[in-house]
């Protein structure tokens, strides 16, 4: 009899202090969905290239750097931005006009590079300057614009290589400030990644949207930068010299995001037009944005032995903008554990697809408590597995 009360003890004991296992981690699928979209054509002359929000540039014909005519002045106010940060609305420093600028302004223009006037004494702040270089394709200004930051052209190139490397744009070289100098070249697709830069900068970002005419001196000039905006292009660049041909870099608006585009090397306008034309109808036709996971979504679950389950819930959004719908690659990082309370962060999940990688944290949707009494005292072969593992 006192055996069987000593036997009786153990058992309970055993029962009650044996270990609860981890709960099991049921992890689910996650698809895209949707079939791949068409291959997107760009032209084989000169070389192009499109860069949607995340990835590689897409590109065709000349791979390698080409003169980039008035790029140049596109890169020379991305590296006046860099060293002297302007805040959007901010007229920044003034730059006053001498006999010599003027000077200097009547001798570019009488070579047949294009200019913006200036007078004796009148006073250009550093955002005229960016406006007037920029829209204006005012090679002369930009000359000033560089020299007044930099202290002389060569400062400023170096500046340039500096900035240039920073930002991954290695295939991009500054020979000169406007661009006239063939030496002074890129690739498209550094091209394509430079737009993309300029719609991230929200000075420049300003002034392609509101593309002023004038400035404060009261000088005025004609937007030289606008190419096809009947389409929804939202041009950067739009320059020709002959050793670049025609050259077009503009940003365009589809299904919800910016995409890029880069067009040199065009051999007339109309070309340079078609090219444009069928690149953003043929994006607009096959460009979409696949939702991977929402808020919410369950893609995984604790599952308990003693019949307990808590889902495992995304807490944001991963959507992919491409040309196709490929499959994500989604790993988890999820916690081990034995309980769980509702709300709880458990882990996070990773997704890669082209457009780049994503982490999601996760938490619980519901809670997971410790066994009760049944479970404990289950029949013995169970509880001494329990002991065993």
């Amino acid at each position: 009899m006192a055996f069987a009360v000593a036997a009786g003890a153990v058992y309970a004991a055993g029962a009650m202090l044996s270990p609860v296992p981890p709960l099991e981690i049921a992890e689910r699928s996650i698809e895209t969905g949707g079939e791949a979209g068409a291959a997107l054509e760009l032209p084989a002359v000169g070389a192009s290239a499109v860069v949607l929000p995340t990835g590689d540039p897409i590109t065709a014909g000349d791979e390698g750097p080409r003169p980039i005519a008035g790029t140049a002045r596109l890169v020379l106010a991305h590296v006046v931005l860099d060293r002297e940060p302007l805040e959007v609305g901010r007229t920044g420093e003034a730059l006053i006009i001498t006999a010599d600028h003027v000077s200097r302004t009547r001798e570019l223009a009488s070579a047949g590079i294009r200019t913006v006037p200036v007078f004796v004494g009148e006073a250009w702040t550093r955002r005229d300057l960016l406006v007037a270089t920029l829209l204006g394709s005012g090679n002369n200004l930009a000359e000033f614009l560089a020299i007044e930051v930099f202290g002389d052209l060569g400062a400023y190139q170096s500046a340039a290589r500096a900035w240039l490397d920073a930002n991954g744009l290695d295939d991009t070289q500054v020979a000169d400030v406007s661009g006239i100098n063939p030496g002074t070249t890129a690739t498209a697709a550094d091209l394509a990644l430079l737009a993309q830069l300029t719609a991230q900068q929200p000075v420049m970002a300003d002034i392609y949207a509101l593309r002023p005419s004038t400035v404060s001196t009261g000088a005025s000039f004609s937007d030289n930068t606008r190419f096809l905006p009947e389409i929804g292009a939202n041009g950067y660049v739009n320059t020709y010299t002959d050793e670049a041909g025609v050259c077009i870099l503009t940003s365009v608006q589809i299904a919800g995001t910016t995409v890029t585009i880069a067009l040199y090397g065009q051999p007339s306008y109309p070309a340079a037009e078609e090219a444009l034309r069928s690149v953003v109808t043929a994006l607009e036709e096959n460009l979409r944005t696949t939702t991977i996971v929402s808020p919410g979504d369950t893609v995984a679950e604790y599952v308990s032995d003693w019949g307990q389950t808590a889902r495992i819930v995304a807490t944001d959004t991963v959507e992919t903008t491409s040309l196709s719908a490929g499959e994500a690659d989604v790993s988890f990082e999820i916690d081990e554990r034995t309980t769980v309370l509702r709300g709880t962060t458990v882990g996070r999940m990773t997704v890669t697809t082209g457009d780049g990688r994503s982490v999601v944290i996760l938490e619980s949707a519901e809670t997971i408590t410790e066994p009760g009494i049944g479970w404990r005292f289950a029949d013995p072969f169970t509880v001494i597995d329990r002991w065993n593992r």
